[in-house]
C-alpha cells in the first residue's frame, strides 16, 4: 500500500496513526459493498488525509522534515475529512476527483485553475510543474502562516502525488519517487538562487 511505501522509505511516519484508521476500516469493511482494491484505496487516502491534516495542525514556525510524524489526533479527524471515509459507497477508483487529491477544496481549485483542467490524469502528467508554480506563488507573496514554506510545500506535495498514485492505480514506487525527486530539487535550485549574492547568478 502507499501509505506503508512512504512509511518503509522512511518519509512519513504512521505509526501512531494507524490504529484508529485500520480499525475503522476494519469495522466497516462487513458491511460495506466494495472490491478489495477500493477498500485498499480508502485505507491509503485516510492515512494520506491524515498527514495533510498534521501538517496543517504543525505551528507555522516548526519545520516539516522527511520522517514526520503523523498524530494519532490527525487519523481520528481523516475519517470524516475523507470523502470517502464513512460513507464507504464512493468508489474512488472508478471515477478518480480531484477533490480527491486534496484535503482543502481551495487547493483544488488552485490546481484545476493552474492546470486549467479538473482531471487527476491531465494534472498527473504535468503534476511537477503545476505544484512548482502553485509554490512560487507562496513565496513570492510572502505567505505568512508557513503553508507556502519549502518544506511544507514539497510535502504537502508528495501527499497529493501519493494519493494521485492511488487513485490511479499507478506503479507508485516510481511515481512518487520522481515526483519527490523532482520537487526537492526545483526547491535546492531556487534555494541557491535565492540566496546568492546581488548581481551574481545561481550556479547551473
Amino acid at each position: 500500500m502507499v501509505y506503508e511505501y512512504l512509511a518503509g522509505q522512511e518519509l512519513i511516519d504512521f505509526t501512531v496513526a494507524t490504529g484508529p484508521i485500520t480499525g475503522f476500516v476494519s469495522d466497516r469493511r462487513p458491511e460495506a459493498d466494495m472490491e478489495p482494491a477500493d477498500i485498499a484505496a480508502v485505507t491509503d487516502l485516510l492515512h494520506l488525509n491524515a498527514a495533510e491534516l498534521t501538517l496543517l495542525e504543525t505551528p507555522p514556525w516548526e519545520s516539516i522534515n522527511p520522517g514526520f510524524r503523523v498524530s494519532k489526533a490527525a487519523g481520528v479527524r481523516a475519517i470524516s475529512a475523507t470523502n470517502s471515509g464513512p460513507f464507504f459507497a464512493h468508489s474512488v477508483l472508478e471515477q478518480p476527483r480531484l477533490w480527491d487529491v486534496t484535503l482543502l477544496g481551495s487547493d483544488a481549485g488552485k490546481l484545476a485553475w493552474l492546470s486549467g483542467s479538473e482531471s487527476v490524469e491531465y494534472i498527473a502528467a504535468r503534476f511537477v510543474q503545476i505544484v512548482d508554480r502553485l509554490g512560487q506563488m507562496y513565496r513570492d507573496y510572502d505567505d505568512p502562516t508557513g503553508y507556502g514554506r519549502k518544506d511544507r510545500f514539497a510535502m504537502r506535495a508528495l501527499i497529493w502525488r501519493s494519493k494521485i498514485a492511488v487513485l490511479l492505480a499507478e506503479d507508485y514506487p516510481d511515481s512518487i519517487l520522481q515526483a519527490w525527486t523532482e520537487i526537492t530539487e526545483r526547491d535546492e535550485v531556487a534555494s541557491a538562487g535565492e540566496d546568492a549574492p546581488a548581481g551574481e547568478d545561481a550556479p547551473a
